[in-house]
């Protein structure tokens, strides 16, 4: 029958009957709320009677379910959960991302795990929380989490109690038994100084025979009685044997050690060897036993160290004169460009100036040279041109190589520059040149070359750790004694030297190979007996050197001042005056001191006029960095630049390059401290 086709009372029917239905839904529905509301209630009774924190919270972190003992364990009222404490907030900061996280991966689907944290509470006291959680789901869905919180403060701290106890016990221990190690060890000691002794009264018979050193038995009257083993070389020297008198210089000291009844100590020279001899009387007897010491290799050591001692103290000579004359040189070039400015170019005086400040620059490389000896310049990298630095050293490795050795140069046109620092580069030249000098002690020709050169990988060996790429190649090759492949694997190591005692420290090499091996480079040597020696330096290549600064001695202009008040602090007045005049000139207003005191006393009569302190680091009283940093705390606007004609140790060159100061190094000139002087100011 079809829907249209049916009566009203069939439909009638089926309405009653639907109705039925729905009442009948509507009571089980009733029946079920009712007994989820018991549930409920029940659930709700039970949780608030449990002595531990039950919550629930959303899946914002959100509380919508707190039990009373939850309340008054946190310190909060349902008020505080209305306005939305976030269940990361109850615990310590230290604990929140750990928190953060657990929550996420329950809320990600994995297994809840059991945790413990440091929990807050509102008045920020805090307690020790274990805590059991789980999901709250809603037809398969993670609507939130629901758990447990129970304070474990007493058990904690129980357990520190327990650990603490278990510390002592065991420190009680612990030192009881090492009461008992140090009384075993005391008996042992005792007990082997026992056994040694009674070996010792049984071989002290042997004693003289098997001694590796000289032991001689010399009778009152000079006569040796007895030499052991170990004196033969001694014997066959002397050409002398049993019955024999001894030398006279050794018969004297017996004689007088057998007059005082005293030991005595006497030192001699013999067959190449350096010998200590212990004159030990044995004046019942009427006889003297000589215990000598082959102190050979101890002399050589001492003049290593005499050698060491000298050089340093050569150095230190040194670095003070380049300081003092680096001072001289400062007021000469500066001084001399004062004058040719006010002289025209076309005057002969200029032209004689001109020599003057010409010479003055080539002193300056000169005092640099000095430093680089001393070993007072510090690293400082920077792009390096070894064409230049070979050029620049010409002179000074022909003087310190001497005339009946040629010195001929190939150095490669276009050769790339490297990274490093111009002093160190300078250190390994000379210590090669002079190496190749000691190699041809009667003259000969070395060879200084430079090229570009590809390592690759089959080029390297594997014990080199230098990276594949390009490299700058400096080689010298000397036409000397050259080396066997003995020697060849030990020239780099320290105080390893093939040369006569005094005649070298066995530094030099080792000095080359720890500075290419601090920039990165490696060191190759090539050599066979009298054929000569070829030391090759790679050098990782950097990019291309930029263009020398061009000295702008004619472009004061650049650099002048707008009238910015300068507080110059230099001791040495002929410098002062110097600087003190080239600044005035040129748009500055300078006002003077000599010293730390007097810079502060002239700064505090004005402080706020100055805007630039120009300070000599090495002052008498204290340093430029102590005045530029009480300065600095008054005035934190102030420009800086130090000077000096050092920089090592005495300079605080550290402290200047850890805090950023704006260095000058002295010698200059005029166009340069005028050029600092504005970059400081402007930077």
């Amino acid at each position: 029958m079809s829907e249209t086709s049916k009566t009203s009372e069939q439909w009638q029917a089926e309405v009653a009957g639907l109705r039925e239905r729905l009442a009948e839904l509507k009571e089980r529905q009733k029946a079920l709320e009712e007994s989820f509301r018991a549930s409920d209630e029940s659930f709700r009774e039970w949780a608030e009677n449990l002595p531990q924190s039950l919550f629930e919270f959303d899946t914002t972190g959100k509380f919508t379910y707190v039990n009373r003992q939850g309340y008054e364990a946190f310190g909060y009222d349902e008020k505080d959960l209305e306005t939305g404490v976030i269940v990361t907030s109850l615990v310590i900061p230290e604990d929140r991302m750990r928190a953060f996280t657990n929550i996420e991966k329950i809320l990600g689907g994995d297994l809840p795990d059991d945790v413990e944290y440091t929990a807050l509470r509102k008045d920020g006291g805090t307690f020790h929380a274990f805590i059991h959680s789980g999901p709250v789901l809603q037809d398969g869905k993670v609507m939130g989490l629901r758990g447990i919180c129970i304070d474990i403060t007493d058990r904690k701290q129980m357990e520190q109690e327990l650990v603490k106890h278990r510390d002592s016990l065991e420190e009680m221990v612990a030192e009881r038994t090492d009461e008992l190690k140090e009384a075993n060890v005391r008996l042992q000691e005792e007990i082997n100084e026992r056994r040694k002794a009674e070996v010792e009264i049984r071989s002290v018979s042997r004693f003289p025979d098997e001694d590796p050193s000289p032991v001689l038995r010399v009778s009152g009257k000079a006569r040796l009685l007895y030499a052991n083993g170990a004196s033969a070389f001694l014997l066959s020297e002397w050409g002398c044997k049993a019955g024999d008198p001894i030398p006279a210089d050794m018969g004297r000291a017996v004689e007088e050690a057998l007059a005082s009844g005293r030991d005595r100590v006497i030192d001699m020279e013999c067959a190449g060897r350096y010998l200590s001899f212990m004159v030990a009387p044995i004046t019942g007897e009427g006889y003297v036993n000589l215990y000598g010491r082959d102190m050979t290799e101890h002399r050589r050591i001492e003049e290593r160290f005499r050698s060491l001692q000298k050089m340093e103290a050569i150095g230190t000579l040194a670095g003070g004169v380049a300081h003092d004359f680096n001072n001289l040189l400062t007021t000469i070039i500066g001084q001399t460009d004062l004058a040719m400015m006010e002289l025209d170019a076309g005057r002969p005086a200029a032209a004689q100036l001109d020599e003057v400040y010409e010479a003055s620059m080539r002193a300056s490389a000169l005092t640099r040279q000095l430093l680089l000896f001393s070993r007072k310049q510090p690293m400082e990298t920077m792009p390096v041109d070894i064409n230049c630095a070979v050029v620049n050293l010409l002179k000074m490795i022909k003087r310190i190589i001497g005339e009946d050795i040629e010195v001929k140069v190939e150095l490669e046109p276009e050769l790339w520059s490297v990274e490093a620092d111009p002093g160190n580069i300078e250190q390994v030249i000379v210590n090669l040149a002079v190496n190749a000098r000691d190699a041809m002690p009667g003259g000969g020709t070395v060879t200084i070359k430079t090229e570009n050169s590809f390592l690759g990988a089959g080029f390297l060996p594997q014990d080199v750790h230098v990276s594949q790429g390009n490299h700058v190649c400096l080689s010298l090759t000397d036409t000397g004694t050259g080396m066997d492949s003995d020697t060849l694997h030990h020239i780099f190591e320290p105080f390893f030297t093939t040369k006569e005692a005094g005649k070298g420290t066995g530094l030099g090499l080792s000095v080359v190979y720890g500075i290419v091996r601090k920039h990165k480079g490696w060191v190759d040597v090539i050599s066979h007996p009298g054929k000569g020696s070829t030391f090759l330096v790679y050098l990782p290549a950097s990019a291309p050197v930029a263009g020398e600064e061009v000295e702008a001695r004619d472009s004061f202009e650049l650099y002048r001042g707008q009238g910015e008040v300068v507080l110059l602090v230099e001791d040495d007045p002929s410098v002062r005056s110097l600087v003190s005049a080239a600044l005035s000139s040129n748009g500055y207003e300078v006002r003077e001191a000599g010293s730390y005191d007097e810079a502060i006393s002239v700064f505090e009569k004005d402080p706020g006029a100055f805007q630039f302190i120009l300070s000599d680091v090495v002052l008498p009283d204290k340093s430029g960095i102590q005045i530029v940093e009480t300065l600095l705390s008054r005035r934190p606007d102030l420009k800086i630049l130090l000077c000096s004609g050092y920089t090592d140790e005495k300079s605080q060159w550290s402290v200047i390059k850890e805090r950023n100061y704006n260095f000058l190094e002295k010698p200059f000139n005029v166009a340069t401290l005028l050029q600092r002087v504005r970059e400081a100011i402007i930077a």
